[in-house]
Order: C-alpha cells, then structure tokens, then sequence
C-alpha cells in the first residue's frame, strides 16, 4: 500500500492573511489533532488555517500550531505532519471582553480641554514574561482540565517559553499562541495579563 492511499481527505490551506496557500490537497486528518500531507511543495506557517472538505459538505477548520516539515524517505515525498486544533475549540478575540480597572495615586492629575501627546510604551523583561507563564502554569493545576486540553494548554505554553527565551519575543507570534488556548483557560487572570503585555 502506497503513501498516497493512506491520503484519504482533502484540504485546502490558507496563510495569515486569508490567501488560498493550497487546493484539494490530498491529506490525512488525525483525531482532529495531526494532519499529514501528500506534499509539502507550499509553505505552511504557524497560524495558518487548514479547511477539510468532508463528504457530507461540511468543512472542518483547523488552526496549525505547529508545521512540522518532514523531508521524506526514498518511497515517501517530503510532506508535512501538522499538529492542529479545531479552531471551534479556539475563542474568538473579537467576542472576548476584558474589564480594566485603573487605580490612581494621589498624585494622579485630569486636564479638561487639553490635548494629551504622551505614549504610554511599557517594556516587558523576560523575567517578567516567566513569572506570568509561571503563574498560568500553577493555574492550570486548579482548573481540572480534561486530557486534550491540558496536552494543547502546556504545548502552547511551551511555545511561548521558547519564544520569550529567544531574548526578543514577538508579541504578534505570542499573541497568536494564546489564541490557540482552550476557551477556559483564556479566562485567567494570568492569561489576561499575558494578553495585556502582548497589546500594541
């Protein structure tokens, strides 16, 4: 049996932007969780989405945590091995709210009718970034998470621990990784602070 016949699903893929990147691929779906290709002659990104057309008319949606680039063996053609999630599973930043609350000192001053053309610009150390992954990482303890959503959660983690060791973190890679966050971890108050370090 050949590599080829293993591919029994078909997917198309698409960048950051929205652009179709590839059409009718032939694939393999795994549990929702790994997609293996035929080829590998495009370029796949973390972020990109990945649609499976099913035999019903449905589309499926997968958001790529993770390429995973093979280069392939004698019989079997470079392809890829994507770790995924369905992005059903991934809030949407847009239906999210975040309440802030702001407290003032004493010192703290309001001019009415005048312009303000001061930027507020904070920069966070890495020091910082470990502590707020630290403190998610003890939450998630106390959340009682099924299996799949803790393996994502820590696997997410994992990849912003990488990019804040690069000693110049993203914010835009960072903040793509914690939208890959299952919804109930999204909601504590140490994500919400990584969200807040990672805003413009």
């Amino acid at each position: 049996m050949g590599f080829g016949s293993l591919m029994r699903d078909t997917i198309n893929v698409y960048d950051l932007d929205g652009n179709l990147v590839a059409e009718k691929e032939k694939a393999s779906v795994q549990q929702g969780k790994k997609i293996i290709t035929f080829r590998a002659t495009y370029p796949v990104q973390i972020g990109f989405i990945v649609e499976r057309i099913i035999p019903n008319g449905l589309v499926e949606q997968y958001k790529v945590i993770e390429p995973n680039y093979c280069q392939g063996l004698t019989a079997i053609a470079p392809h890829y091995q994507m770790d995924v999630v369905n992005v059903n599973a991934v809030p949407d930043p847009r239906t999210t709210s975040t309440v802030n609350t702001i407290s003032v000192s004493g010192n703290g001053r309001v001019y009415q009718n005048s312009t303000d053309n001061s930027v507020n610009t904070i920069n966070y150390t890495t020091n910082d970034y470990r502590q707020v992954l630290n403190q998610i990482k003890s939450d998630l303890r106390d959340l009682n998470l099924d299996e799949t959503d803790l393996h994502l959660s820590n696997s997410v983690l994992n990849k912003i621990e990488a990019e804040v060791e690069s000693g110049n973190p993203s914010k835009s890679r960072v903040s793509t990784f914690i939208e890959l966050l299952p919804a109930g971890v999204t909601v504590l108050e140490s994500v919400t602070k990584l969200i807040e370090m990672c805003s413009p």
